[in-house]
């Protein structure tokens, strides 16, 4: 959390069970036990101007602060690999919206994750979901 992640759980194949393919954890990694997963912070001032529809800025802070987030989320995976590598323990990072399952049918259509981030947050306690399937965290949105 000291790298800015607001939460942080875990996610057991066990507390994923029942789940949708894309919460199967060992189609990113055969011998995944447990997923790690976190949330990093947006600005809300930047998100509500964007909702409001305020022109062109609005969009423009929003797309910025969006690239922003997920340049901190590739950061605080990296560094999580590397420390779990350190300890002896395999690990993969997954990072949002860059890989999508291709093997399957109208995969471009769907645009399948190989492990789906909003529904391994809920699960793990990171977040409940909100408003269009957003994951809000306790003490801040």
């Amino acid at each position: 959390m000291d790298q800015g992640a607001l939460s942080v759980g875990f996610a057991t194949k066990e507390t994923l069970k029942g789940g949708p393919p894309t919460t199967d954890m060992t189609y990113v990694m055969p011998e995944a036990e447990t997923a790690i997963c976190f949330a990093i912070p947006l600005d809300k001032v930047k998100i509500r101007a964007y909702l409001r529809k305020d022109m062109p800025r609005g969009k423009m802070d929003h797309t910025i602060e969006t690239g922003d987030g997920y340049l901190k989320t590739y950061i605080v995976a990296k560094n999580t690999v590397d420390f779990l590598e350190k300890k002896g323990f395999k690990s993969a990072p997954v990072l949002p919206n860059s890989k999508y399952r291709e093997e399957l049918d109208n995969w471009r259509v769907l645009v399948p994750p190989p492990l789906a981030l909003r529904l391994v947050a809920a699960r793990s306690g990171v977040g409940v979901f909100g408003w269009s399937g957003n994951i809000l965290v306790k003490d801040y949105g």
